[in-house]
């Protein structure tokens, strides 16, 4: 009798075990069946090379994307400094690596909040005036904390903000259903119904918002 109660334990625990891990394992992937569970634990990942100042390869060979944010291009000013300054964070580093609902982008890159000890380097890029807030949707969760960090740039004009702004419009056009604003004669506004247009009347105006410039018509 005694043996039994034994062998009942010794199976009782053995299940508790393998449910545990089987729960560890599906939050730790931090994805659901659909792909669209925030992560609630962070991946820790070794930053095998830096392709510009908002992306870079893991060892494994797998893209990221710092979600939330926009560095310029290339051929764009402050392009270089913002790579050098990303290769400076985490280049040969471990980093840990967060994401919200939407996990990859159209190209297969992970989206991510990237952190290495106590730098949330999505937002240093921003507060250091090397990149915009650049938003997608529905990954907006630290909106307010990446708009507040471009606001600070912009009232002391460093890095992209030092620039000369691109020439005024009378007025400028949002889609309610996205954060890009556009000049009014921009193709990429003309297909927008008439009940999702908003008009603008500055670009501050728009970067209060968190919206960023069109990348076709940059007003």
């Amino acid at each position: 009798m005694l043996r039994n109660s034994r062998f009942r334990l010794l199976v009782f625990v053995v299940l508790c075990l393998a449910c545990a891990c089987l729960v560890v394992r599906r939050f730790t992937r931090g994805t659901s069946s659909s792909g669209e569970a925030p992560s609630r634990f962070p991946l820790q990942v070794t930053v095998r090379h830096v392709v510009d100042g908002d992306s870079f390869v893991t060892a494994e060979r797998r893209e990221v994307r710092l979600l939330g944010i926009d560095t310029p291009e290339r051929d764009e000013p402050f392009a270089r400094q913002a790579r050098s300054r990303l290769e400076k964070l985490i280049l040969g580093k471990r980093v840990s690596l967060t994401y919200e609902k939407k996990k990859e982008d159209r190209y297969e890159r992970l989206l991510c909040h990237v952190r290495i000890d106590d730098v949330w380097v999505n937002k240093l890029q921003v507060r250091d005036g090397l990149a915009v807030v650049y938003l997608i949707q529905p990954s907006t969760a630290f909106r307010s904390e990446l708009v507040f960090a471009q606001n600070a740039a912009r009232r002391e004009k460093i890095g992209i903000w030092s620039l000369p702004p691109p020439s005024p419009e009378k007025y400028y056009l949002r889609s309610s259903k996205r954060f890009r604003f556009h000049r009014p004669d921009c193709r990429s506004i003309r297909k927008t119904s008439a009940r999702n247009m908003v008009k603008l009347r500055t670009r501050d105006e728009a970067f209060d918002m968190g919206l960023s410039p069109c990348r076709d018509c940059r007003p």
